[in-house]
């Protein structure tokens, strides 16, 4: 599967626009909100999968034409071990793990992950919520 920087790009955008959908609708419509920040939180790692590249999974994607819960597990697992290995060894900052700067919110989230030992894709929205 071929998917570029700009692919990521994109699901950051609409993970963006699903965020703020949801902030919007968390009053007047809790259901409606709770679905649109599932769908943030499904776009983020849609574009974890395309900045590191997990090819195994782009490609069952790309053969089956859509994702799964499946391959979204997968993506998240991959983020999880990646955030474990840098906690446990103390290895990685945010700049190491996250170095693009259009994955606006991701080394914030990953600063957050790393200083309270949370998974990253937990703090997502935090690290989206001090950022503004």
């Amino acid at each position: 599967m071929h998917s570029d920087v700009s692919d990521a790009y994109r699901h950051l955008d609409s993970a963006l626009r699903f965020l703020e959908e949801g902030k919007a609708l968390v009053d007047k419509d809790p259901v409606q909100a709770s679905e649109k920040l599932y769908k943030a939180a499904e776009e983020c790692v849609k574009a974890l999968a395309i900045h590191y590249n997990l090819s195994d999974i782009l490609e069952v994607v790309e053969k089956r034409g859509r994702w799964t819960v499946t391959e979204l597990d997968k993506v998240e697992e991959v983020a999880n071990a990646v955030w474990k290995h840098c906690y446990i060894h103390n290895a990685c900052s945010s700049d190491a793990v996250f170095n693009e700067s259009g994955l606006r919110y991701l080394d914030k989230a990953f600063e957050i992950a790393t200083q309270n030992s949370i998974p990253v894709y937990d703090v997502l929205y935090i690290a989206q919520a001090v950022t503004q």
